[in-house]
């Protein structure tokens, strides 16, 4: 196979082809127009010739295959086989992406003996499918918010809708560059763009809701047909109440009035557009998986022993992190000749900061293959890594250290410190917990954590994977009693784990062990932070009730979007942050997240404005 860039005269070849055995796909990795506006950010290319068309792309580090479009069920096989050669001569490591239900039900019926696949499900590219006519009605108790969205901007604003001509380009990409917080990144700006420079030749639509005649609000949508259409990209300026609604709704009435359902993709794993979706009650969900090929799975188990040889001593739970653990979609890796030599795994996270929930990633078992270390791949990967959280929008990353030397060149710095449990004779009882003991666990710590500002959220299900993993490791989880009453529990294995107390007493029976527990001051480095979305973090901070203002020139080499001066205003109103030319403070973002975090700053008026600095994360996962 040889492949080329997407080209736009393709477009009516890949339609035609995509209707041969996939006639009833809902989803948008084969949507042309999707294809063609994301071909430059994801590399895409394909290979055709009169009996299938392969497509291919790249996320991050990772090459990707999109379903083969072929003739017939029969054609499959072959195909398969082609991109298995293609694989083997271009050393890749096969991955299907876009694969749905019935495409997978159809690959399940065919003899495809050429890769040993593993299915991974992927929930933050499952695509949500309403109704149009919900959409368009917005009828019925559980739509009562959003017709009261849609009542409040129709009723407050004069307002005009507008189909899109050539002679508006430069309005919108105006928007897209000036409008508010809901910051729009350069690839979705380029995606946007390309599309609306062809947008007759794509046979798209683009509606636009205008108010004194600027534009505040647009969607871009495409018609796939009788059946369901995609909304591809919707962008509103949230200055406006209720613009995101109206634009809604008055997009599925003049375009998607004739179809039964509309599309309107994924939430890319993005807490808020995860709710905003959910709002509007989804008719069904199209789950969307990964094929990966088995071998991908054999080298990063090779990669966890190489680096984590202490597990060895438990076989048991390398099978447990690799079956149950980890999840493949949040898996970053470095290949080299079609093998992973280096990799790490995101795990999500809740943290309460200042008594906001908000959406967080712990980066776990980062290592390099022992041949590959300190010729830069590591690097590479991290630096990945920090564009895919970005492109996330979420507001920080946290990690558990071997080496903290490691990270600090790549923006993060300790978020928490310990200090050591001086030496006692109090006398206590202990329990060997169980999953019966899950309440317990989770009232303690709950107790626990009120005297903190931030620290990570665990539920239930958190408990009980943190029991299961315990156990399976060979580590012993204790409950601790003074006086028949819970105080604490405490983990151990090679060392103490994890030790939480509700009363400062030292633990006798652990005597070998250095006990340690949170402190406000400089002491024993604990987990290390990086802020990913600075904005959105200041917006999420409980300032005081102080009449304050500082502009603040935030320097950040590797996320480049925190590269601002932001000018904070805090009044009896509350707070206000705006971009400004002019500065009092200049610092790194690793001094920034210091100030926020641990309180270490010496400037009087910084200490005034980040008074909530009592931090708690005890993951060391």
């Amino acid at each position: 196979m040889n492949f080329r860039k997407l080209d736009i005269e393709d477009k009516n070849i890949i339609e035609k082809y995509r209707n041969y055995i996939y006639d009833n796909y809902e989803a948008s990795d084969l949507n042309f127009v999707n294809l063609y506006a994301w071909r430059l950010c994801d590399e895409i290319e394909i290979s055709k010739n009169e009996d299938f068309i392969v497509i291919k792309g790249k996320a991050g580090n990772e090459t990707y295959f999109l379903p083969p479009l072929v003739k017939n069920k029969e054609m499959l096989e072959k195909t398969f086989a082609l991109i298995k050669q293609y694989c083997d001569k271009n050393k890749i490591i096969p991955i299907i992406r876009g694969v749905t239900d019935d495409i997978l039900a159809l690959f399940n019926n065919v003899n495809i003996d050429s890769f040993h696949f593993i299915t991974y499900r992927n929930t933050d590219v499952d695509e949500y499918v309403y109704s149009s006519n919900d959409l368009i009605t917005l009828s019925g108790k559980k739509f009562n918010a959003k017709r009261n969205h849609v009542k409040h901007f129709t009723s407050n604003y004069q307002y005009v809708l507008k189909s899109y001509e050539s002679s508006d380009y430069e309005r919108i990409v105006e928007c897209l560059l000036s409008w508010g917080r809901e910051k729009t990144l350069d690839y979705e700006i380029e995606a946007i763009t390309s599309v609306l420079k062809n947008y007759e030749f794509l046979n798209v639509f683009c509606n636009m809701l205008e108010v004194d005649n600027k534009i505040i609000a647009f969607t871009i949508g495409t018609i796939c047909n009788e059946n369901i259409g995609i909304e591809l990209f919707e962008k509103a300026n949230i200055d406006y109440d209720g613009a995101y609604a109206a634009i809604n709704q008055l997009t599925a009435e003049r375009y998607f009035s004739n179809i039964k359902f509309i599309n309107r993709q994924e939430d890319m794993g993005i807490p808020g557009l995860r709710k905003a979706k959910l709002s509007y009650h989804p008719h069904h969900m199209i789950n969307k998986y990964s094929l990966v090929a088995k071998e991908v799975i054999d080298d990063l188990k090779e990669l966890y022993i190489d680096s984590f040889s202490e597990d060895l001593i438990n076989p048991s739970y390398v099978k447990y992190f690799f079956d149950k653990r980890i999840n493949f979609n949040q898996t970053m890796f470095i290949e080299k000749d079609r093998k992973i030599i280096s990799a790490l795994y995101l795990l999500n996270r809740k943290f309460n900061f200042n008594d906001k929930t908000l959406e967080s990633i712990l980066i776990s078992t980062a290592s390099t293959l022992t041949a590959y270390r300190h010729q830069g791949y590591f690097h590479k990967l991290m630096i990945d890594t920090l564009k895919e959280l970005e492109n996330r929008m979420l507001p920080f990353v946290i990690l558990y250290p071997t080496d903290y030397n490691i990270y600090y060149r790549y923006g993060f710095t300790v978020m928490n410190y310990f200090k050591e449990l001086e030496v006692g004779n109090t006398e206590l009882m202990y329990k060997k917990v169980d999953y019966n003991d899950i309440e317990i666990l989770s009232k303690i710590y709950n107790q626990y954590t009120k005297k903190f500002d931030n620290y990570l959220v665990r539920d239930e299900v958190y408990w009980r994977e943190y029991i299961e993993d315990a156990f399976t490791y060979g580590s012993n989880i204790e409950l601790i009693y003074k006086n028949d009453i819970e105080i604490g529990y405490v983990t151990t294995s090679i060392e103490i784990d994890e030790l939480v107390l509700l009363e400062e007493v030292y633990l006798s029976k652990y005597s070998k062990f250095k006990q340690l527990i949170p402190s406000k001051e400089q002491g024993i480095n604990g987990s290390m932070i990086r802020i990913i979305d600075l904005e959105k973090l200041l917006y999420s901070y409980s300032y005081p009730q102080i009449n304050e203002e500082i502009k603040i020139k935030v320097i950040d080499k590797l996320v480049l979007s925190n590269n601002r001066i932001f000018d904070i205003v805090i009044d009896e109103e509350g707070v206000d942050i705006k971009e400004s030319d002019s500065f009092d403070l200049e610092m790194n973002i690793e001094e920034l997240t210091e100030i926020i975090f641990t309180g270490k700053t010496n400037n009087e008026k910084l200490k005034r404005i980040f008074t909530n600095f009592y931090t708690l994360n005890l993951d060391k996962c």
